[in-house]
């Protein structure tokens, strides 16, 4: 069941995420999330090597899995998350000696704190985040001149075939629509609610322009074992966007 919905605030989106934590936190641990052990990880992994003096922040580090797998490439690691439990879980679990993590939103972050980072990685965040320029504003704030962002989203027009909202009435590729819906992965759902914005591409592209992103790339990211539909045709179900702050 999905419902498009009014946007929420970040503090509430939280909320939703303090809910969920651990039960994220546990599907990944397991193994439960092939798309996170053999897409979405991956693929930053591929794009973040060769950075040992580098500082990164992870924005939306959720329980700190990709950061401590981050962590051995950079000189130093910052993760920064709304969900109050999830960094609790990152600070228990995804511990190493050059990370640290902190429970802000990236905008608060960015009022609270003039360091700049040579890359930020935003790993399933810019289609969860309540306002996206906003976001992206404090991003660019937080990024170093000629520093990077690496961002993956689930991708703006399969996702929705995916999930089969494609057709839904309230639907349109080309507005922005929050929808509240029960988390679910491939290979388990929950009872508890989550929100995500479908936006078109075309809004997160000029979005990173407006703030000074530039040479920005696109990777569709494939995994055959677990994007075949029923009819047997493969697509990508996740991207992967990077830029360069100017």
């Amino acid at each position: 069941m999905m419902r498009p919905i009014k946007s929420k605030t970040t503090k509430k989106i939280a909320a939703e995420w303090d809910a969920l934590a651990e039960t994220r936190f546990n599907q990944i641990r397991s193994g439960l999330d092939q798309s996170f052990d053999f897409i979405l990880t991956p693929a930053i992994l591929q794009e973040v090597r060769n950075a040992t003096s580098h500082s990164l922040l992870d924005v939306g580090c959720g329980s700190g899995t990709l950061s401590s797998a981050l962590a051995p490439r950079v000189r130093s690691l910052v993760g920064i998350d709304p969900s109050r439990v999830s960094i609790d879980l990152a600070k228990r679990y995804n511990r190493a000696q050059n990370a640290t993590y902190f429970r802000a939103s990236v905008e608060e972050w960015a009022d609270q704190n003039s360091q700049q980072y040579d890359l930020l990685v935003a790993n399933m965040v810019l289609m969860d985040v309540a306002d996206l320029s906003a976001a992206l504003v404090a991003m660019s704030k937080l990024c170093k001149a000629d520093g990077t962002i690496h961002a993956t989203i689930t991708h703006p027009f399969f996702w929705p075939k995916y999930w089969g909202y494609d057709s839904a009435p309230w639907f349109s590729y080309m507005a922005e629509t929050h929808i509240e819906a029960p988390f679910r992965i491939a290979a388990a759902k929950t009872d508890l609610w989550t929100t995500h914005t479908h936006r078109p591409l075309e809004q997160y592209l000029s979005s990173l322009s407006a703030v000074g992103f530039r040479a920005v790339r696109i990777k569709e990211l494939v995994d055959p074992r677990s994007c075949v539909t029923a009819s047997g045709v493969t697509y990508p179900r996740f991207m992967l966007i990077s830029a360069s702050r100017a």
